[in-house]
């Protein structure tokens, strides 16, 4: 089943805004057309926009937007006797109760839109979350110079039924319904989300201009240095893979997230290497190895042949898994915006209706109150780190007690330790299934030449090592991370 995301707005004039000597600024259009963009991007989510228009007299909406919107739009007209009111509250309630999507974005007629951020937002309100965007709100005409506005709670992403529980205040004007919509939701406990947001930009317009800390007017639009969207190195070991390699490589290769590389790098177990091959890419290379050289070395190669720089995200997708959604990436990449230096999260496997993985920040003996090697494994598919952690762990111990790379509980060898040095609070986790496991097939249990005795022993010798220290702040930064 799709995601569905309601776009709602209360609107009045803000379709064409004179300025200057007989320049329009086209606020709404502008908005229209990078949402068009976005929904390019989230072809895996249903998006549509309700508006209720306030008596508009430049430029209705009703008059272009059906025009130029590449998604569905619908308009309620407020036509009151009195042209001048406005009731933002009003407005973007009778827009959600015409709406359809299970995910709701009250925002205003002013914003540029992108893929990420509606990414963003859908990840939250799916977590049963309200996520108030900070954006970045230019400050002159040339979109040159801004500065972070957080001074308000006016656009929200949440689910619909929440909204149904928390409708907005209803007061003539503006200003005030959102820290009181924001309040209400404090009160009865929901979950809260605060965060500078990625691509996600208030349009400068001379009403909106107000009188601001010059220090902060006259900032340089950082949104592209303090927020860039990681750059992901992608690893797939391979052994006994022939009848999943493609499935593999193709669910990478759908992404809408584009802002990676990818190893795959193939023991010389089966076809796997042939078949894999085939699919090469500018961005994906497929390497054969002369002899079985088992899914660490694999790994440890594919990032050398990547030359990755600290502030990378490794990504260790196994040959015969695959995943199984277009956004997988992009729910990742909400992780590492919100801070994360290590994510983990939740697959499905093969015809089992349901999902399995746990957080172990959630559980009742979490990370911060005992050691990670000490509580139960949870931190499934699909995993990820930045490379300067990796870059930080032993070699020896990523080695057995024979000298020898793991060849089993090589998840255990990797991310005991980027955990560890990450701390509790640096490690996301994507609650939707996104990865699909194979671990019951007979040729998976043979690609990773395991046996249960063997991850028993290697758990066992990892877990009585010595816990890494938690990286501080002034290290995190020393190492570009």
């Amino acid at each position: 089943m799709l995601n569905s995301l309601t776009i709602c707005v209360a609107h009045k004039n803000r379709s064409r805004v004179k300025y200057g000597d007989g320049k329009y600024l086209e606020l709404f259009p502008q908005m229209i057309d990078s949402l068009n963009h976005a929904c390019i991007a989230l072809g895996n989510v249903y998006i549509d926009m309700v508006i209720t228009d306030f008596n508009s007299t430049e430029y209705p909406p009703e008059s272009w937007i059906k025009k130029i919107a590449n998604f569905p739009v619908k308009v309620i007209k407020r036509n009151q006797k009195d042209p001048n009111k406005f009731n933002r509250g009003y407005g973007l309630n009778e827009a959600a109760k015409a709406s359809s999507g299970q995910v709701l974005f009250f925002c205003d007629t002013d914003m540029l839109l992108s893929p990420e951020i509606l990414s963003q937002g859908i990840h939250h309100a799916l977590r049963g979350e309200a996520f108030f965007p900070i954006c970045w709100s230019y400050s002159n005409p040339e979109h040159s110079k801004g500065w972070w506005r957080d001074s308000g709670y006016g656009m929200v992403f949440m689910p619909k039924q929440m909204w149904k529980s928390f409708k907005w205040p209803e007061y003539d004007g503006w200003g005030f319904e959102d820290n009181h919509m924001k309040d209400n939701l404090k009160k009865a406990r929901i979950p809260i989300i605060r965060d500078k947001a990625f691509n996600f930009f208030h349009q400068w317009h001379p009403e909106g201009n107000r009188t601001l800390n010059e220090q902060v007017i006259n900032s340089k639009h950082p949104a592209t240095k303090q927020i860039n969207p990681p750059h992901f190195k992608v690893v797939v070991p391979v052994g006994f893979a022939e009848d999943k390699i493609e499935k593999c490589i193709n669910s990478i290769i759908n992404q809408n997230y584009t802002n990676w590389e990818c190893r795959v790098v193939c023991d010389p177990c089966d076809n796997s290497y042939e078949i894999a091959k085939k699919l090469e890419t500018d961005n994906i290379k497929v390497i054969k190895k002369s002899k079985r050289e088992y899914q660490l070395k694999n790994l440890i190669d594919g990032l050398d042949d990547m030359t990755p720089n600290a502030n990378d995200v490794v990504i260790v997708i196994d040959g015969d898994d695959s995943l199984i959604r277009v956004d997988a990436f992009d729910l990742v990449v909400t992780e590492y915006i919100n801070g994360a230096l290590v994510t983990h999260g939740t697959f499905v496997l093969p015809q089992v209706d349901g999902k399995y993985a746990k957080d172990f920040h959630t559980d009742s003996t979490t990370y911060k109150k005992k050691p990670i090697r000490e509580i139960s494994w949870k931190t499934s598919h699909l995993r990820t780190f930045k490379y300067g952690l990796f870059t930080r762990i032993s070699d020896e111990d990523l080695r057995d007690e024979k000298g020898n790379y793991f060849k089993a509980a090589t998840d255990q060898a990797v991310m005991f330790p980027v955990i560890e040095m990450a701390g509790g609070d640096r490690v996301g986790f994507v609650t939707e299934p996104i990865y699909l496991y194979n671990h019951n097939l007979k040729s998976n249990l043979k690609n990773k030449a395991k046996t249960r005795s063997e991850q028993q022993i290697n758990s066992k010798y990892l877990r009585d090592k010595n816990p890494y220290t938690v990286l501080t702040s002034d290290v995190i930064k020393d190492i570009k991370l």
